[in-house]
Order: structure tokens, then C-alpha cells, then sequence
């Protein structure tokens, strides 16, 4: 279940009210790997370093996909190409997937107030065979820094958490 901290940075959802036109009072509508996504300006999320492999795009926004069935994931869509998004599953605030040791880790490292950030994790669907696999990298999540609608995706120093870890 996605806590109410991690909806803090994405605002509320927003889907396009039809084919026509964004919903929501959205800037724009983005036509994703998910199917259309009404994006606000409120959603936009600066990644100053990008992500590992796409440090080039660092304009993004974070926002709900528009899909029901997938409600406990969030939406990374590059603002810059529409083509590249990124299946994001947020940490609850009672989850135990990171300990609280290595978060104190990443907010230090990134010199942010812990109160602030948000953790989500890069998830990768996999088709094999007939069926798909869902795994998430839990050795690098991604934190939002809701206050400056900042990001980073941070890879900790513990080898113990896995980078395909199955969801």
C-alpha cells in the first residue's frame, strides 16, 4: 500500500478527461508506454544527475499511472522524450525495505532533511514465456526531495540489497 508521504510529491491523480484533451487542469497529455497521462506542472520533478544510463534527461514528472489495476506504482515520464518513462513502486512509511540505518545513509549523502524525501524503487517487467515477472532495484532507489521537487536515484553501499529484487 502507498502511504500518504509518498503521494505528497505527485499531487493528485490526474487522468485526461477524454481523447481530446488533459483533465485535471493539466498542461499537457503524454501519450506513454501506459497509455495517456495528463501531465501538471505540479508533477514536475528535476533529476540534476538523471538516472543511472539517462543522466542526459533530467526533466521529469511524477505522477500516477492512469491504470486502476496499477495503483500502488507511480509514473517517472521524461518531460524531454515521451518514450522514456520508468515504473516506480514508492516505500510506505512502515515498509521494511530499506533499513532505517541505510536511509539515514542516503539522505546524509544527499544532504536532505529526512522529513522531506520520499523513496521509490525502479521496478523492470520481464515477459518470460506466457507469464511476466516483476522485479524492483532495491540497492538503488530513487528519493524526491518533495520540498524542492528534487530527485536522485542513490546506490547504497550495503551489496546485501539486491537489484533485482522480485516484487
Amino acid at each position: 500500500m502507498v502511504s500518504a508521504q509518498s503521494h505528497a510529491y505527485a499531487g493528485e491523480p490526474c487522468a485526461p478527461t477524454d481523447a481530446n484533451g488533459p483533465g485535471c487542469g493539466a498542461s499537457r497529455v503524454i501519450e506513454t508506454n501506459f497509455g495517456p497521462v495528463a501531465l501538471d506542472s505540479g508533477n514536475s520533478i528535476s533529476l540534476p544527475r538523471g538516472l543511472l544510463g539517462f543522466s542526459e534527461h533530467q526533466d521529469f514528472a511524477l505522477t500516477h499511472l492512469p491504470d486502476p489495476r496499477l495503483e500502488q506504482f507511480m509514473l517517472l515520464q521524461s518531460l524531454e522524450e515521451p518514450q522514456l518513462s520508468f515504473l516506480l513502486l514508492p516505500l510506505g512509511e512502515e515498509s521494511d525495505v530499506l533499513t532505517d540505518e541505510d536511509k539515514s545513509e542516503i539522505v546524509q549523502a544527499l544532504g536532505l532533511r529526512e522529513v522531506d524525501v520520499a523513496f521509490l524503487f525502479i521496478v523492470t517487467i520481464r515477459k518470460i514465456g506466457d507469464g511476466v515477472t516483476l522485479t524492483f532495484n532495491k540497492r538503488a532507489p530513487v528519493v524526491i526531495d518533495a520540498r524542492t521537487r528534487t530527485g536522485f536515484q542513490h546506490v547504497l553501499s550495503n551489496s546485501t540489497y539486491q537489484i533485482q529484487q522480485p516484487l
